[in-house]
């Protein structure tokens, strides 16, 4: 039998556009039922988006139950701190503000006596639960529980008495245990030396920053100059690096310091140098006041415990109180330049 010689069927232009039609309409088909899914999903998650960004700070179910009343505390020095309740926190969506809806904070010009300070609070129908005096004065005032506006206004009234330098509502200092990065370079890429070091008229190489700044300026004074001694509050130092080890001091009340290998690379540390590091040593950089002496506070050392269980980068919280004594203490030791390298998580 001789062989059949089968030929391809070859399709028309009608059958090709079907074809394309029909590969069109399953793309289409594709597409429009992942944009239903991911709307369906985003309707479906709103709800917990949003509570995730309005109770951030509230303990989860199976943590230890935090406290439902807050403290007042009597300390060694005769001060009285409070330690307000985070769980009571409220959201402001509008200002994207969280804050203690009880709570107002009074810098005073003076330490005012019981009696002045009670009058002061009743000016807002308010109580003193916190009383900080000495080198600062403070008043912690708990007030009838409000909304953000009216204790901005509170606030306000406060500020009418020429006994009050400053009032402001209160909220909950939550701490970032964070690592210090290095930092982009704008004028200079490959960080070489620069020929003209102390060019401040035009920063370029490795000490763009010092020129730019005009630290060489402020360098070629310091033998006219006395050394100053800063304050840094800050969250974990590493006091034994070999930059700045002869200039750091440890503040004489707040001592701990919970540092160890996973925070060699802690966010203090780096602070500590960039203020002081000496210029001497061929060692690392040249601090912007290199003769200074640093006295730090670790407050990543004295945050609150219960606030530990979060599922998040935070590590802790101090209150208001905890955070003003720190400062205080700072002070009362000489420290006439105070660094707080702090932010706010929902706005700066």
């Amino acid at each position: 039998m001789g062989a059949c010689n089968a030929s391809p069927i070859s399709k028309g232009p009608r059958d090709n556009k079907k074809r394309r039609q029909r590969i069109a309409i399953g793309v289409l088909s594709g597409v429009a039922c992942v944009v239903v899914l991911y709307v369906v999903l985003l309707i479906s998650q709103k709800p917990a988006i949003e509570h995730a960004a309005e109770t951030w700070w509230q303990v989860p179910e199976d943590a230890t139950p935090a406290p439902t009343e807050g403290e007042s505390t009597s300390l060694d020095n005769g001060d009285v701190v409070y330690d307000p309740v985070d769980a009571n926190c409220k959201f402001d969506e509008e200002t994207c503000t969280i804050y203690y809806p009880d709570m107002l904070i009074a810098y005073t010009t003076r330490d005012l006596s019981s009696s002045e300070a009670d009058s002061l609070a009743s000016k807002v129908q308010g109580k003193v639960v916190g009383d900080i005096s000495g080198s600062l004065n403070v008043l912690q005032i708990q007030v009838e529980e409000s909304d953000l506006a009216d204790l901005e206004a509170a606030a306000d009234t406060l500020m009418q008495s020429s006994d009050v330098s400053y009032a402001c509502i209160d909220f909950p200092h939550v701490m970032e245990d964070t690592e210090a990065t290095p930092d982009g370079n704008p004028w200079s890429t490959d960080g070489t030396p620069s020929d003209d070091r102390g060019d401040e008229d035009n920063p370029g190489g490795n000490d763009w920053w010092a020129e730019a700044i005009g630290a060489y300026t402020a360098w070629n004074a310091n033998a006219d100059l006395d050394p100053v001694r800063v304050g840094v509050l800050d969250n974990y130092f590493v006091p034994t690096q070999e930059d700045i080890a002869s200039a750091m001091v440890p503040c004489s009340r707040f001592t701990n310091n919970d540092i160890s290998e996973a925070r060699k690379n802690c966010h203090g540390t780096s602070v500590a140098s960039l203020i002081g590091a000496r210029g001497d040593n061929n060692v690392g950089l040249r601090g912007v006041a290199d003769q200074s002496q640093i006295e730090y506070i670790s407050w990543g050392s004295y945050s609150t415990s219960w606030e530990e269980s979060y599922v998040n980068e935070r590590t802790g919280r101090i209150d208001s109180g905890q955070y003003l004594e720190m400062i205080k203490a700072l002070v009362d030791d000489g420290c006439r330049v105070i660094n707080c390298s702090w932010g706010y998580h929902y706005s700066s």
